[in-house]
């Protein structure tokens, strides 16, 4: 398996987009949906039911770093682009 990511995205955002963004995040989990990875809409992903969640919080110098990760069994069709 590539360590190259399926996708990133990364660009600067509100607190309250953030948390929208989570919210929706949330949602889908909460009704057993494929979740939107971006807000463009090109990828989903489908965790499995049971899945590891890892949160790291890191400092570095001048910049604080929360980190959510949802771990889960691979599988083929649980990324969609």
């Amino acid at each position: 398996m590539s360590d190259d990511p399926v996708h990133r995205s990364r660009r600067p955002r509100s607190r309250r987009a953030i948390a929208s963004y989570l919210s929706r995040v949330a949602r889908a989990l909460r009704r057993g949906e494929p979740v939107l990875a971006d807000e463009d809409q090109t990828v989903t992903v489908d965790p499995a039911t049971e899945s590891e969640l890892d949160i790291v919080i890191d400092r570095d110098g001048d910049t604080a770093t929360l980190e959510l990760e949802i771990e889960w069994a691979a599988d083929e069709n649980d990324i969609v682009t």
